[in-house]
């Protein structure tokens, strides 16, 4: 509840690499991005608390 859940892991890799605001990031590889980001996932989705920010699908 209150949270984004991500099915597609590679979907927020390339959202993450979208934001300017982490120009850091890229450079590097969107790979290790992806492996971390699966290992917080639960039964193959990624629960992204609202903290974090609000998403707006379209």
């Amino acid at each position: 509840m209150d949270s984004l859940a991500v099915t597609n892991v590679n979907d927020m890799v390339e959202y993450i690499y979208s934001l300017s605001s982490m120009a850091l990031l890229w450079n590097v590889p969107k790979q290790y991005i992806k492996n971390i980001l699966m290992r917080q996932t639960s039964n193959g989705v990624l629960h992204v608390p609202k903290e974090y920010g609000m998403f707006r699908a379209a």
